[in-house]
């Protein structure tokens, strides 16, 4: 109803939305009505949320107006490139590189700043996989939480003149299968869908190769990580 709506709205990923290079957006918004925002300019906005009643006058996790939400120092990173990864997974890395401006709620966790694709190359690769496993918090048999400690206590190698020509290997290859993926999600051609995914495993097996070479792993090392 009001054009100046859509510029509040935003689309959000809860964790069980975000997958390994992809994710399943499920059609969820967020209406980011934060401190400063003057109501006034989105009367469409406006009688939606009055429509809550007392529910949403009476929530407590409200900025300075019963419209706002909670004061937040970093909206604006939600709007850049980042990556987003789950609380919690099947025990396998699902690291997704956002360029979207995706929103996330408490289910998910973001990373920000530079080199997101090769470190979403690394984190995704098999290794980092079999290291986060033997680390973090297990959940039964199948799943495990990714909790930001764990995450930020990962040893990722910084790009250096030594490593920079594996690190745009890298950053190549992932670029490729973020392609793959957009066209995966393009088309309902289960034979066309057969060969992205053949394309897509060539590619992540690639990386799973040089971030061997990145982490000087010997054969006997590789073979446990291939177990």
């Amino acid at each position: 109803q009001n054009k100046n709506a859509k510029k509040i709205i935003k689309p959000i990923l809860r964790g069980r939305d975000v997958h390994k290079y992809s994710v399943e957006w499920a059609g969820l918004w967020l209406i980011v009505t934060k401190n400063g925002i003057n109501i006034n300019d989105y009367p469409s906005i406006y009688e939606h949320l009055k429509s809550f009643g007392q529910k949403i006058k009476s929530r407590a996790d409200q900025g300075n107006n019963w419209w706002n939400l909670r004061a937040c120092s970093y909206y604006d990173l939600f709007e850049k490139e980042k990556l987003i990864y789950p609380e919690t997974t099947c025990r396998r890395s699902e690291f997704y590189y956002d360029i979207k401006g995706y929103f996330i709620d408490k289910t998910c966790f973001m990373i920000t700043g530079e080199n997101l694709k090769f470190l979403n190359g690394v984190l995704s690769s098999k290794l980092l996989e079999w290291y986060l496993e033997s680390e973090i918090r297990l959940l039964g048999k199948t799943g495990a939480q990714y909790s930001k400690q764990y995450i930020e206590q990962i040893p990722v190698p910084k790009i250096s003149k030594i490593n920079l020509s594996l690190s745009n290997k890298i950053v190549k290859l992932v670029v490729q299968i973020i392609k793959l993926y957009e066209e995966k999600e393009g088309t309902k051609l289960q034979t066309v869908i057969s060969q992205l995914e053949s394309k897509i495993d060539y590619c992540e097996s690639r990386i799973n190769e040089i971030v061997y070479q990145l982490y000087d792993l010997t054969e006997d090392e590789i073979k446990i990580i291939e177990k």
